[in-house]
């Protein structure tokens, strides 16, 4: 466990706060009892947050007194890639693609939609221009089925002529 120092108190990773630096026990020598270790009573968090707040203030006025600037001290196991969570990145990668696929798709979807719309008012100016040609067309197929009709009613009265013919050369005979 490591400790840093806080004008007068010290921090475990934890954050629990003691009065006394980490003391490594004593060593008993062979054949000796170990002694009893010292209880160290914790901090409360209050008493954490009013000695930060008296450090704080210290550091500033011993600052302005020497004549110099107050200066923040980093500790020395501080990691800058660390310094982000790796949440926080994956949200803005993915916020920041999502940006870039808008500014790409939206003028592709937009060219999209105009061409199927072109092509719809082309269609239906074509509709306009095949109208009276589609009307010759069903004008001719009707005069075509009355012909057929005429040639049908033709070919009946022939094979009905045809039948009479052969009938009658039967009656003479009799």
């Amino acid at each position: 466990m490591r400790s840093v120092a806080l004008n007068g108190g010290f921090f475990d990773r934890q954050g629990a706060a003691n009065a006394a630096p980490p003391q490594t026990p004593p060593q008993a020598a062979p054949g000796q009892a170990a002694a009893p270790a010292a209880v160290v009573q914790p901090l409360t968090a209050q008493q954490i947050r009013d000695q930060l707040r008296n450090d704080i203030r210290n550091d500033i006025r011993n600052g302005v007194r020497n004549g110099g600037n107050p200066t923040i001290n980093i500790p020395s196991d501080f990691n800058l890639r660390n310094a982000v969570p790796q949440g926080a990145v994956d949200i803005s990668l993915a916020f920041f693609i999502t940006i870039g696929f808008c500014v790409v798709g939206l003028p592709l979807a937009r060219a999209f939609a105009r061409r199927m719309d072109r092509r719809s008012d082309a269609l239906a100016s074509g509709t306009n221009t095949l109208a009276p040609q589609i009307e010759q067309l069903q004008q001719s197929v009707d005069a075509l089925a009355i012909e057929m009709e005429r040639v049908t009613e033709a070919q009946r009265f022939q094979s009905k002529l045809m039948a009479g013919k052969a009938e009658e050369p039967a009656k003479l005979a009799r």
